[in-house]
C-alpha cells in the first residue's frame, strides 16, 4: 500500500493570532484538515458533498500534537499528512506543518478519525471506493 501524501499551502490569518502574534494552539488542527480539503479538492475534485452525497462522514476521534516553533505573523504555512493505517472504521493521520521552504517545523503529530455513516451517525468500515482517495494503489487493508 502506498499512501498519498496530501501537501497545501494554508494561509495564516490575522485571526488565527493570540494577542503574542503566535499562532493559537487551536488553528494547528484547522490547518492540517483545511489541508487535506484543499489537496482532495485539487488533484480528486472532491468535496464535502462528494461524501456527504453518499452517507459517509470523518470524525476526528484524536489528536496527538507536537509544537516544535511557534507559527508568528500572518504567513503560508504548509500542511502534509497521509493515511498510514486503516483498521475497519479508523484512520491513522500522521501530519507536520512547516514553513513553505521546508526549513522550520511548526508541529508534528498523529490524527486519528473514525468512519462514519452520516445517516445513524455511527461508525462503518472504511468503504472500497474511498480507498483510492488515501492509496496510490486503492489498497488500504
Amino acid at each position: 500500500m502506498t499512501p498519498i501524501k496530501y501537501t497545501a499551502n494554508v494561509m495564516v490569518r490575522f485571526a488565527d493570532l493570540d494577542p503574542y502574534g503566535h499562532v493559537n494552539a487551536t488553528n494547528y488542527l484547522d490547518y492540517v484538515v483545511t489541508a487535506r480539503w484543499s489537496f482532495a479538492h485539487e488533484r480528486f475534485g472532491v468535496t464535502d458533498k462528494t461524501f456527504v452525497e453518499k452517507n459517509l462522514g470523518f470524525y476526528m476521534t484524536r489528536a496527538d500534537q507536537s509544537f516544535k516553533r511557534p507559527i508568528a505573523g500572518v504567513q503560508t504555512v504548509v500542511a502534509s499528512s497521509f493515511v498510514r493505517e486503516v483498521a475497519q472504521a479508523k484512520l491513522v493521520v500522521p501530519y507536520d506543518i512547516s514553513s513553505t521552504d521546508g526549513k522550520v517545523r511548526f508541529s508534528e503529530g498523529v490524527l486519528e478519525f473514525m468512519c462514519i455513516d452520516l445517516s445513524t451517525n455511527k461508525p462503518t468500515s472504511m468503504p472500497d471506493w474511498v480507498r483510492p482517495f488515501f492509496f496510490e494503489d486503492g489498497d488500504g487493508t
